[in-house]
């Protein structure tokens, strides 16, 4: 909230990349903690005091995993984009 509100870089392109980066970067860390957390079936079998792990279907793993991908397929996809835009406007500056 506070780079939305504060705008902190010189170009609204850059301020755009920096709240895309940071969403990416949320979207990465909670889909990864749900990913990575899942409690394996044999363990809570072997140990009685595990008895409320986490617990995720195949279809659920597929989901955080795409979640993860796209997000992060789709950020690069628009740094590419921003970035040649800005680049190009650069040389149009630069060399009139």
């Amino acid at each position: 909230m506070i780079n939305i509100k504060h705008k902190p870089y010189s170009t609204e392109t850059l301020n755009d990349l920096e709240l895309m980066s940071l969403i990416t970067s949320m979207i990465t860390i909670y889909c990864g903690l749900f990913y990575l957390s899942e409690i394996p079936e044999e363990l809570m079998r072997k140990n009685p005091d595990v008895t409320n792990g986490l617990q995720l279907s195949e279809d659920m793993k597929l989901f955080f995993f795409a979640a993860i991908i796209i997000a992060n397929l789709f950020f690069f996809i628009y740094w590419g984009y921003k970035m040649y835009q800005e680049v190009k406007s650069k040389f149009r500056n630069t060399l009139p």
